[in-house]
């Protein structure tokens, strides 16, 4: 009598080396597609105009004799190893022109960077495929990034610490994997003081010494950051403190409210329901009672970690920089037409539509619970498609950089050692007269156009006519 012998295939054989096929495709869609979106979120002038610190302070220090010394050089209080870098590449091999496009590139680039390391590092947490590249499009489609976080150096070290966060819960899976998140954590903890508030994430998993590079990177460079701002501490405001309920109705407005609403009807919405506005606070609470109710230990600490934090780097901010504009809960205020809406709620924000995303992972393993996560996790796309297109970023309103080139020419043609080029806030960066006479138009044969929808104003500049 023939004896049949049954073996049952267990999917984990075939199902590895197609997800090692598969990842390192998903990982540079998410790099090129994100960065892509970052870009395209920012109107034609916002992207030739440079922000604040990156011409005046970055760039402005990059081109000058002994640039390298910028590296260790603290900037309101802590260091900016990302920007310095970037402004040093800048500085000294692209063509002064483009000092504003490849700035707002290069950084556009850095935000889809991150994405990728969201979209691998959350695997610990999210297995789901689809909920991870959600996880890794907040990173430039949260609304309220756009308007002064997006494509500028100064503020990258908020999307930098997003991107730490979540390497503080990956589990590498090899030594390439964990070196490489290591030195992307070493960066992000040079660039971002407030990695200082992730230190406590170093006792999660102690002995899973596949992360111990990582922790050990986020030491290192919050070492760093603690002795540069001792030695340079942060100047201290006139300002006086804002209100606990105007920071926590500020919270509810920048790190929830603008998440849900357009921007644009954000005042309106303040002015005509006041406190009642907090009403949307049911959605991010929504999903971490989900999460809490039916999450896995991993997903429900990861999303009270995201709770905390969100609450934690709003606080920090506005404490530690107190504005009038800032007091939400003055009648001044809620009832202005325009209510302030301030980059410390960028990952805020981020963090508490994170929440919504791991509550979307956990209903998706429930019985017949895929249909209505893919309802949520599309209503989610829907919203942040919706407002992805910007018009009033910080930068909206120019001046554009490019456009500027003709008449610094002119000027240093008089020969003066530097002009001086006009960017926002009415900042302006000084320009060495020899990178301009060197690289005016850039490679041989070159010339270089103004974007689209960018007229080629002549713009009055400052000179300097004596050498520094």
């Amino acid at each position: 009598m023939a004896t049949v012998t049954l073996v049952r295939s267990t999917p984990a054989g075939p199902a590895a080396p197609r997800s090692r096929r598969i990842l390192p495709v998903a990982v540079i869609a998410v790099l090129v597609g994100a960065s892509a979106l970052a870009w395209e979120r920012l109107p034609p002038l916002a992207r030739d105009t440079l922000w604040a610190e990156d011409g005046r302070t970055f760039l402005g220090q990059a081109a000058r004799p002994g640039a390298l010394s910028t590296l260790v050089t603290p900037y309101a209080g802590y260091l900016h190893t990302v920007p310095r870098l970037e402004a040093l590449v800048i500085a000294h091999l692209v063509p002064v022109a483009g000092w504003a496009l490849t700035m707002t590139a290069i950084n556009c680039l850095v935000a889809g960077a991150v994405a990728a390391i969201v979209f691998v590092a959350s695997a610990s947490v999210l297995p789901w495929m689809p909920a991870r590249l959600l996880l890794a499009s907040l990173t430039v489609l949260t609304p309220l990034a756009s308007r002064e976080v997006l494509g500028n150096a100064a503020n990258i070290h908020s999307i930098l610490f997003w991107g730490a966060f979540w390497m503080l819960l990956a589990r590498p899976r090899s030594r390439t994997a964990a070196a490489v998140l290591a030195a992307a954590m070493l960066l992000s903890a040079l660039t971002e003081i407030q990695t200082l508030f992730l230190l406590p994430l170093v006792l999660l998993r102690l002995r899973d010494r596949a992360a111990w590079p990582l922790k050990g990177a986020l030491l290192v460079g919050a070492a760093l950051q603690l002795a540069a701002t001792l030695a340079a501490p942060r100047p201290s405001t006139s300002a006086s403190p804002d209100s606990p309920l105007s920071i926590a109705f500020g919270w509810i407005v920048n790190a929830v409210l603008t998440s849900w609403a357009p921007r644009s009807e954000i005042s309106g919405l303040v002015a005509t329901f006041g406190p009642a506005v907090a009403a949307v606070l049911a959605i991010p609470l929504a999903s971490l009672a989900v999460v809490l109710a039916r999450g896995r230990r991993a997903e429900r600490v990861t999303a009270l970690l995201l709770l905390a934090g969100s609450i934690v780097v709003w606080v920090a901010g506005v404490v530690l920089d107190p504005r009038p504009y800032y007091e939400y809960a003055s009648p001044a205020v809620m009832s202005s037409d325009r209510v302030w809406l301030a980059r410390y709620g960028v990952v805020p924000a981020m963090m508490l539509l994170a929440i919504t995303v791991v509550a979307i992972a956990v209903i998706v393993r429930a019985p017949r619970g895929r249909a209505p996560a893919v309802i949520a996790a599309v209503a989610l796309v829907a919203v942040l498609i919706a407002q992805a297109p910007t018009t009033d970023t910080r930068r909206s309103s120019g001046p554009a950089w490019m456009p500027q080139i003709a008449s610094a020419e002119a000027a240093c043609a008089t020969g003066v050692p530097e002009v001086r080029l006009r960017e926002t806030l009415g900042w302006v960066v000084a320009v060495p007269c020899a990178l301009l006479r060197d690289r005016i138009t850039g490679i041989p044969g070159l010339t270089m156009e103004p974007p689209v929808g960018i007229e080629p104003t002549t713009y009055s500049l400052r000179v300097n006519r004596s050498a520094d």
